[in-house]
């Protein structure tokens, strides 16, 4: 049906439905109703007609404990997602806009850090969902993100942000 070498789009009134895949599954598209992320997991057929979801990353968060990180202590970045049924490609942190550690199942080695001034990652407590920064500074105080991969055939990426705060508690501070 849509095997030309070129992808179709079929316009309807409310409905769209575009062949993103026309190579790999000839035998039709999902139908999107203003739902763009349908638009990423399309449902297809197989050869023997049953349905299912291509897949892909629903709900990246990104959160830090503690909330409040003292300086010269450690935090843990942790990145929570939903792959679905998709494997995973890579997770990637990020402090602004440079990478700092990457995690890739299917390379060797599967953890690599990239130096960045002022991040120490403990490379034995940090895995596909988290990184661990140990003696944090005020420099770090910022923005932080982690962009999830999901692995073959759609590569759909999804993301998490927070701005982590690094505090110093005075020790002339003394409870009332």
């Amino acid at each position: 049906m849509f095997r030309s070498g070129k992808p179709r789009a079929i316009l309807g009134a409310v409905n769209v439905c575009v062949c993103l895949f026309y190579d790999v599954y000839p035998k039709g598209c999902s139908r999107v109703n203003d739902d763009f992320e349908q638009l990423l997991a399309p449902n297809v057929e197989d050869d023997d007609g049953d349905d299912y979801s291509a897949g892909a990353i629903r709900s990246v968060q990104l959160v830090v404990d503690p909330p409040a990180v003292r300086r010269s202590q450690h935090a843990t970045l942790t990145c929570m997602y939903d792959l679905e049924d998709t494997p995973l490609y890579s997770v990637k942190f990020y402090r602004g806009l440079r990478e700092f550690y990457r995690f890739s199942p299917s390379e060797y080695p599967e953890k690599k850090i990239f130096p960045f001034p002022g991040i120490n990652v403990d490379l034995s407590l940090s895995n596909a969902s988290q990184v661990v920064i140990r003696n944090i500074g005020f420099g770090l105080s910022g923005n932080f993100s982690c962009e999830v991969t999901a692995d073959a055939p759609l590569f759909s990426t999804a993301t998490g942000h927070l701005q982590m705060q690094v505090v110093e508690i005075s020790s002339s501070f003394s409870a009332c």
